[in-house]
């Protein structure tokens, strides 16, 4: 066999074992019969997320993402994870409703009653994105209503606890009914006629 063909067979060998391990480096990113591949792992994160479990639902799109950085629908599910992590659960009653508003900063010096009450329904109607709109109802006088006696300041605080300290700072029992939250002050209660017993 001549130089010239023993060269040429000896290039072509090369290229071909070139070729055969570019195959073995690809075929890892083929997801094997039983082994998760991009599509279960998406369908995993949509399932975490329509539980609530959004921490985990972004963990798995941030990984897709580093896989597949140009998909628009991988970013828009993460966006929307991420949108959704941060809604507060308005389950169960009004209590609980308000307790998962949580108010990143509250800050009162003399403020009155009516003021505060106007607050807590803006910043909960704001971070809830329209979704809870709380009525206050007080069953104070007119000059309870405006005198200023609220200096509060807290961080990170559920808007119900917040609720609570005003209640201890103004001498005020509150009642969270089905649509309105009910603020009767404690000297008032104490003069309501105790409801007989049944004979």
């Amino acid at each position: 066999m001549k130089s010239s063909t023993r060269l040429r067979l000896t290039i072509h060998h090369r290229c071909l074992c070139r070729a055969a391990l570019l195959l073995a480096l690809a075929v890892p990113l083929i997801p094997r019969p039983g082994q998760a591949g991009p599509k279960d792992d998406f369908r995993q994160a949509q399932a975490a997320e329509g539980s609530g479990d959004y921490r985990t639902a972004i963990s798995i799109y941030e990984a897709l993402i580093s896989q597949f950085p140009q998909d628009p629908k991988l970013r828009a599910a993460l966006a929307q994870a991420r949108l959704a992590s941060k809604q507060p659960n308005l389950k169960g009653g009004l209590e609980s409703q308000l307790k998962a508003v949580i108010l990143p900063e509250v800050e009162f010096a003399d403020a009155d009653i009516n003021s505060v009450f106007l607050y807590l329904t803006q910043k909960t109607d704001e971070l809830t994105g329209g979704k809870l709109h709380p009525n206050f109802i007080y069953k104070g006088s007119n000059e309870d209503r405006t005198r200023p006696q609220i200096t509060l300041r807290l961080a990170n605080v559920p808007v119900s606890e917040v609720i609570r300290y005003v209640g201890e700072l103004t001498g005020t029992s509150f009642a969270f009914e089905p649509h309105a939250v009910v603020g009767t002050p404690v000297a008032m209660l104490s003069k309501e006629p105790a409801v007989p017993a049944a004979k």
